[in-house]
């Protein structure tokens, strides 16, 4: 499910799900923000969601400092149902996910942080991260509503107004038409990068 390209999840690109920070973190790590809320699990397939979600990790921030100083993943989880966590995080899911994470992830992961969780997120959370290393399960961060939290581990001049941010839309606007042009480097990560990595 990895070996895809810019232009094969171009729609699920434009559907606002992802985005990549113009700038980056406090120790020149890449940031990635997810908004779950984005994704409508009844039409779209979740397997190609996380697959471009790939895509948009390795190519928006493919970089040397990302190869560098790692790059960390934030997990917006504002206004999610139980129903819409029910049926993407299956177990078959979850662990692809961490798969993923451990054997196909790019960059050094920095930190996973979600934000916004409602309480019944415990129950999958608690599942994913018995699937994970010990060294992957000390880098995750569970932040709820406290934005001041997440401020620490961000500056605010990279994070989107939503997270308490003070980048502008256009500039995560930028970002995916970086990744739309870039399709012979997405050709290369499927031939070397994702071998391998099944679903």
């Amino acid at each position: 499910m990895f070996n895809k390209t810019p232009f094969e999840v171009k729609d699920l690109l434009e559907k606002n799900i992802y985005y990549v920070a113009r700038k980056r973190g406090y120790r020149g790590e890449g940031v990635l923000v997810v908004l779950i809320s984005e994704i409508d699990e009844s039409v779209m397939k979740v397997e190609e969601v996380l697959a471009a979600g790939f895509v948009t990790i390795e190519i928006g921030i493919d970089a040397e400092y990302s190869q560098i100083c790692g790059s960390s993943v934030i997990i917006d989880l504002s206004n999610v149902t139980l129903k819409k966590l029910a049926a993407m995080c299956t177990t078959k899911i979850l662990s692809v996910l961490a798969k993923g994470l451990q054997d196909a992830w790019p960059h050094r992961v920095n930190g996973l942080h979600m934000v916004n969780e409602p309480a019944f997120f415990t129950i999958f959370y608690n599942i994913f991260k018995s699937m994970l290393s010990k060294k992957i399960r000390n880098r995750l961060h569970l932040h709820g509503k406290d934005l001041e939290s997440l401020h620490k581990f961000f500056p605010v001049e990279i994070l989107p107004k939503r997270l308490g941010g003070t980048a502008e839309e256009k500039e995560f606007e930028e970002s995916l038409s970086s990744i739309l042009e870039r399709q012979k480097l997405g050709e290369k990560l499927t031939e070397f990068v994702y071998k391998g990595v099944k679903y």
